[in-house]
């Protein structure tokens, strides 16, 4: 490669890295998808319900009519407050107890779960079907109530806690019985353990389906962590797009797994029994009088309950926070393929996770989210010293000889062969490699889109309070420069909502930059990069604080460390000078 070609494949690197972060963040800041509303219970009408046979013999999740009554048994632990609802015996309301909605003081709680008759309903609930020829079976459906088992004295004082289960039963009135045991650890994970009991004298076949239903989800999702459908099936990582199971309706066959819905930081799973073959696994999407209803489904391969036998089928609903722990506990203590994967690690996957490892190991200590991220970068840039020694040293050489360079582009700008030869002679002469910048640069673009990954999905970072005006590091800065942080009350566009910490990242930029730039006048390059510390101040604007909080001060730390390079370097020189 000629000497020019590798210096312009330098400046096309650093192009290429600062258009790969204008896109990406450029993409979010434009394009987020908007806050979703709170949760509305507006009550559906009668008239406007609509039932959906799905299969004979089982009636619609989807059938919302209030021909019987809704009865809730409650549950209640030290991280959960919910119901489980007898008219279907489905797990119908959960809220997170440990999570707020807002920083602000009195701000009630996160509710993940909410009944069918509510305007954006999502339940978990476990079912039958049957396809046995010749022969319809009454199975309990979406409609049918079932009873807590010991009766209506008991059923009256009945709550799901962490040390007492629920136990109900549905009897067909045709022999049949249906016996279903809740549980509930003291975190956010239901075991439920279905029950057939065969009092016939002639076997039934029977399927066992487990469903989340979703109803009016937020569907304008552009952020860049995924929400939608989600699931580890056939030993891959499957994520949809409500918009594109819009179109058409996802199948997948596999032996152990799991699925659910996942938003930016809560998820809800259900997890089948890994030792089962061939279990069917779906991610639907119906609409219900004009309502978006999303369904993510498994069904068991067909089962014989022998004349006077019994079945036993188990199943786990996880319903809370991404937190990579919690995720981590359940994968290897349920058997849960890879249920860590319900985090978006995005493409580097390999460096995200161990990076989110270490932020909330760290934020264990120190108690505090943003100096956590303060420390993780100072750890960052400690690893990568020594490539950016010999970068900043590299830099350093080609400063010196720049006025060289430009003699001799000036000399033979009408040879180009001439001039490549010279330029070479003068690399080898003294020892430069104009090209060696490179490297620390390519290793910091995954660093880069790692630590953006995680702290956009670490939960840790949502309402993480900092110091001074950063209360929610998953938030914006909302110290405006331009309404001196809210003093002044006068409409301005949303894009000029500039707080300090993007102007402090503007700024530090734009001090790393002069102290990157070669002398000798400005390039096209140098003019359009310019112009980059003004574009990302205004780009961050809008972007959480806290990789705001995390960039200027890395920017900070890359100062220090050029500075500080740059000194031992014209050290070292002066010293050799005075030995010459």
């Amino acid at each position: 490669m000629k000497p020019n070609d590798e210096d312009s494949e330098q400046k096309s690197i650093i192009l290429a890295f600062i258009v790969s972060l204008c896109l990406v963040m450029g993409f979010n800041y434009f394009f987020a998808a908007p806050t979703p509303k709170e949760a509305s219970y507006v009550e559906i009408p009668a008239s406007e319900t609509a039932a959906v046979v799905e299969k004979e013999g089982t009636e619609s999740s989807l059938d919302l009519r209030e021909e019987v009554r809704d009865i809730f048994i409650p549950i209640r632990t030290q991280t959960l407050s919910g119901a489980v609802n007898l008219k279907g015996a489905r797990i119908s309301e959960l809220t997170l107890l440990k999570y707020n909605q807002t920083v602000k003081k009195g701000s009630p709680h996160v509710q993940l779960l909410r009944p069918s008759g509510s305007e954006q309903a999502y339940f978990a609930e476990f079912v039958y079907t049957s396809q046995q020829e010749g022969k319809k079976v009454k199975l309990p459906s979406a409609s049918s109530m079932w009873q807590v088992k010991g009766g209506a004295a008991v059923a009256e004082t009945a709550v799901l806690t962490e040390k007492e289960p629920l136990v109900l039963v549905y009897d067909n009135g045709e022999g049949l019985v249906f016996e279903r045991t809740i549980r509930v650890d003291d975190l956010y994970m239901f075991a439920v353990e279905d029950k057939v009991f065969n009092k016939t004298q002639e076997p039934v076949e029977l399927s066992s389906v487990g469903k989340i239903i979703r109803v009016n989800p937020n569907l304008a999702q552009a952020s860049s962590v995924h929400e939608g459908f989600v699931g580890v099936l056939n030993e891959r990582l499957e994520e949809e797009k409500y918009k594109s199971v819009l179109e058409k309706t996802q199948k997948f066959t596999s032996t152990g797994g799991w699925l659910g819905f996942s938003d930016k930081y809560w998820l809800t799973a259900l997890a089948y029994d890994p030792t089962l073959p061939k279990v069917t696994s779906e991610f639907t999407y119906r609409d219900v009088d004009r309502r978006n209803v999303f369904v993510a489904s498994y069904e068991t391969p067909a089962f014989i309950v022998s004349a006077g036998g019994q079945r036993v089928d188990k199943a786990h609903f996880f319903a809370g926070p991404k937190e990579i722990g919690l995720l981590t506990h359940y994968m290897e203590t349920l058997d849960i393929d890879r249920f860590d994967l319900g985090i978006d690690f995005g493409w580097y996957y390999f460096l995200t996770k161990p990076f989110l490892y270490i932020l909330e190991w760290i934020n264990h200590f120190v108690g505090n989210m943003g100096v956590a991220i303060l420390i993780f970068a100072f750890l960052i840039r400690l690893l990568l010293f020594p490539l950016a020694s010999k970068s900043y040293e590299g830099m350093a050489k080609m400063r010196k000889f720049q006025p060289k360079i430009k003699a001799i582009q000036e000399r033979y700008k009408d040879d180009k062969v001439r001039m490549n030869q010279e330029m070479m002679q003068l690399y080898q002469k003294e020892k430069v490699n104009p090209a060696a910048g490179c490297l620390p640069m390519l290793i910091q673009i995954p660093i880069f889109f790692s630590l953006y990954k995680v702290l956009s999905v670490s939960i840790q970072m949502r309402q993480a309070k900092f110091f001074g005006w950063i209360k929610d590091l998953s938030a914006p800065d909302t110290s405006s420069i331009f309404t001196l942080g809210g003093l002044l009350e006068w409409p301005i566009p949303d894009f000029l909502n500039i707080g300090i910490w993007p102007l402090l990242m503007g700024l530090t930029m734009l001090w790393q930059q002069k102290l990157s730039t070669p002398p000798g006048g400005e390039t096209d390059q140098t003019k359009a990069l310019k112009w980059m510390p003004v574009v990302f101040m205004f780009m961050f604007g809008r972007v959480a604080s806290g990789l705001v909080i995390y960039w200027t001060w890395s920017n900070i730390l890359s100062i220090a460390q050029q500075k500080y390079i740059m000194y031992r370097y014209d050290k070292k020189e002066a010293l050799a000078k005075k030995r010459r």
